[in-house]
């Protein structure tokens, strides 16, 4: 089998989970850590998901500033993906 990587972009709006207590980005849950970019006046703003005493925010890559995250916010982030693939069978001798 061969084991590939693929990178998966998810573009959505930011939305708060109530049921389970998490900010989500198309379904997926964002963690502090993951990588996001915000779509503000038009640009897509790179940085890393928070969580501060005053809520969720993401400081941003470039320069350390922070971003409430809110409801509404037009995100994307890219995730990986493994794909699993079986290798051809060769035959090994004549029939």
């Amino acid at each position: 089998m061969i084991d590939e990587r693929v990178n998966s972009t998810t573009v959505g709006v930011i939305v708060y989970s109530h049921e389970q207590k998490r900010l989500e980005l198309d379904s997926y849950p964002l963690d502090c850590g993951d990588r996001i970019e915000l779509l503000i006046f038009g640009h897509w703003i790179p940085g890393t998901v928070q969580l501060g005493a005053s809520g969720w925010y993401m400081l941003t890559l470039e320069n350390n500033v922070g971003i409430r995250l809110q409801m509404g916010l037009t995100a994307r982030c890219c995730k990986e993906m493994s794909l699993v693939t079986p290798r051809s069978k060769t035959s090994r001798g004549a029939s």
